[in-house]
């Protein structure tokens, strides 16, 4: 069985496998990792590109991307897949241009689109990521991505009606996709509808699992309910007590426009509590919650 054309068409697309197609995957990387890197196709270097870039080793990624790209220079998907990686490691601007190459190669590469837009949000041009997503005629099984991604440039560029809009036609699409509900969530967030954002993060975190994301996210909710102080602190807790340093690292990879709502919200929160009157069951939670958001915003400064 030719085990790299049975899985090399969902890789291209950057779709999930079935049990036939994890077989030969499987199988494929045992023949794979036998084999000298300089020795390896510009598919078979694709396949192990995208592989260590599923396990988040952005950079070891783009070394096997780059051994596609030599051995075919018209590889659209190993620039566009490279891009991606360099997103992940902070490097936009070298981001950018993978995608402009995997564009000038074919034109109508929907997830060159959708990269380069992204690119674009991270540089602090949200308008110009709306305005090349809503030119795109997006194939109806890129269509949960899209309207995602649109959601987001329009969110960022301040139109929270149609990011909420373009968000429900992904989640409409894939129902069950955990970041989905998540990305919904933070509209309802910064649109001060607290309680539909809780709904949805909690939400996406039964699907989802717990982690210290979704627990700082249920925090970000819980901390602007009135009654719900202590379940704020220990959302917050938890989420810290995994990862002391996630809000510095998120802010090292987020753009503008999320930094400052974010600071603005927990301010809010700070403000919030401090402002309660002490007589108010759940003060000791207040003041605990107060001083550790307070460190954490110092800490980011």
């Amino acid at each position: 069985m030719d085990h790299l054309n049975v899985v090399l068409p969902k890789l291209l697309e950057r779709r999930g496998l079935n049990s036939n197609e994890t077989k030969s995957l499987n199988a494929l990387i045992k023949t794979l990792v036998k084999k000298n890197d300089a020795d390896l196709s510009a598919e078979e270097a694709y396949v192990m590109g995208y592989l260590n870039e599923q396990d988040q080793r952005y950079q070891k990624a783009v070394n096997y991307y780059d051994i596609s790209i030599s051995k075919n220079e018209k590889f659209e998907a190993s620039y566009n897949n490279k891009g991606l990686c360099l997103l992940e490691l902070n490097q936009p601007d070298d981001a950018l241009a993978c995608f402009d190459k995997a564009l000038t190669i074919d034109e109508s590469y929907t997830q060159a689109i959708l990269g380069k837009a992204k690119v674009l949000r991270r540089l602090n041009d949200a308008k110009k990521a709306v305005k090349l997503l809503e030119t795109l005629h997006v194939d109806e099984s890129f269509e949960d991505e899209y309207y995602a991604e649109l959601s987001a440039a329009y969110d960022h560029a301040g139109n929270a009606k149609k990011a909420l809009e373009s968000i429900n036609k992904a989640i409409e699409a894939a129902p069950k996709d955990a970041n989905f509900l998540a990305q919904r969530a933070l509209i309802h967030l910064f649109d001060k509808s607290y309680e539909l954002a809780l709904k949805d993060f909690s939400e996406s975190q039964k699907i989802a699992g717990v982690n210290y994301i979704t627990q700082f996210n249920l925090g970000l909710c819980y901390a602007m309910i009135d009654g719900h102080d202590k379940d704020a602190h220990q959302q917050f807790h938890r989420s810290f007590n995994k990862y002391p340093g996630m809000l510095k690292d998120y802010y090292k990879t987020a753009t503008k426009h999320e930094v400052e709502r974010l600071n603005a919200h927990i301010e809010s929160i700070v403000s919030k509590l401090d402002s309660t009157d002490a007589s108010i069951q759940g003060k000791f939670y207040r003041d605990e919650l107060s001083d550790l958001l307070k460190r954490k915003l110092e800490e980011v400064k």
